[in-house]
């Protein structure tokens, strides 16, 4: 089936459809519902948004950690190789409903939130194995935390990470 839609007047949302192949004889077109196409925009809208609510769960449990790597850094002048380092639990168990670890070590002082939806955690598939990033900027009297994604998407981010999935 080959489907084209032409919006005809967008401030109503009038559409057509052609179809071809699809049981009709010819290429008359059909009017699509608008109101159809309002409710399909307002779940993806919502899906966004309740993707976006378990993110910002990475955010939270990341917020600790922050804490426990400036105090590191402020007592070593360097930030811990990894969690058992810092005195932090191991990554696995940094974990939240939606959140499967919270991770140091794959660059020193930078923070790696892990999302996962196999038992127990529940996150969005579309989630699932996505990384947030939390990289320290040292300042002579305090840190900035940058955060990244190089997989999520940034509708689902923060509008302060900079997220390119």
């Amino acid at each position: 089936m080959i489907l084209f839609q032409r919006l005809l007047l967008p401030a109503t949302l009038a559409a057509l459809t052609f179809v071809s192949g699809c049981n009709r004889h010819d290429d008359e077109p059909r009017a699509i519902d608008p109101a159809a196409l309002a409710r399909a925009n307002a779940q993806a809208s919502q899906q966004d948004e309740m993707i976006r609510s378990q993110v910002s769960e990475g955010s939270v449990l990341a917020d600790g950690v922050k804490t426990a790597m400036a105090e590191f850094n402020a007592n070593r002048g360097y930030f811990p190789p990894d969690n058992e380092s810092a005195g932090l639990a191991a990554a696995a168990s940094i974990s939240g409903k939606y959140v499967s670890s919270v991770d140091l070590g794959a660059k020193p002082g930078t923070i790696t939130v892990t999302y996962s939806n196999s038992a127990p955690h529940k996150a969005n598939p579309s989630l699932a194995g996505k990384t947030l990033l939390f990289e320290p900027q040292t300042r002579p009297s305090s840190i900035e935390w940058h955060c990244k994604s190089p997989n999520l998407k940034q509708k689902w981010c923060a509008s302060s990470c900079e997220c390119k999935g």
